[in-house]
């Protein structure tokens, strides 16, 4: 899984936290908590951006960790963007339907 592998200081010395789901993110991002298995804040969850309730950025300088775990809607945006990327780029095979 994309994430895995990231040495925990990289979520803890961000600015800002951004998860699709906090539950979600403290259920499987275990391995960056920091050594008592605790968690910064979430500042917004993407719901909480998505209706305008919260900003995910407050300033153009902060360092944003953004957690996108526990929504399959953000695999299908993911997978929208590295499938423009690809065509864009004239690269991959066609398959069938698509």
């Amino acid at each position: 899984m994309l994430g895995y592998g990231l040495a925990p200081d990289v979520l803890q010395k961000a600015d800002r936290v951004l998860a699709t789901s906090e539950a979600q993110m403290h259920t499987t991002g275990k391995d960056l908590a920091d050594d008592h298995g605790h968690f910064p804040k979430v500042d917004a969850e993407l719901t909480d951006i998505l209706l305008g309730h919260k900003r995910a950025r407050t300033n153009p300088h902060e360092i944003v960790f953004a957690y996108n775990s526990g929504l399959a809607v953000t695999d299908v945006a993911v997978a929208g963007a590295v499938y423009q990327a690809a065509r864009t780029a004239g690269i991959g095979h066609r398959i069938g339907g698509f």
